[in-house]
């Protein structure tokens, strides 16, 4: 490989790295929240007021209605929740990132 490409190559595994650490730490919080739901209120927030009073809210509920239901668990594989899912792949993009950016060919 080439300068350029070299440089390509480390600069997109260091912005796949930098979102991916943003999306393991709302994920790290979302499974902290789940376990332990007492931690935080999980009503109806501001920000879920602000959400509800949108014409999409108004149009499908089911869809984009926001309910503060943010330690109920609706859907699990394996025995493995949704935020555990996105934390465990988050973590895995992060080192392939690190791994592309840190190799010396």
């Amino acid at each position: 490989l080439g300068p350029t490409s070299r440089w390509a190559i480390r600069f997109w595994g260091a912005l796949t790295g930098l979102f991916s650490l943003a999306g393991l730490v709302v994920a790290v919080r979302h499974v902290w929240l789940l376990h332990f739901p007492q931690s935080l209120d999980c009503g109806i927030s501001p920000e879920e007021r602000f959400l509800n009073a949108l014409p999409l809210a108004r149009w499908w509920p089911g869809m984009f209605e926001a309910n503060g239901d943010c330690a109920d668990v609706k859907w699990k594989f394996l025995s493995v929740t949704i935020p555990e899912w996105a934390a465990l792949w988050f973590a895995f993009f992060l080192l392939v990132s690190l791994w592309l950016m840190l190799k010396r060919r």
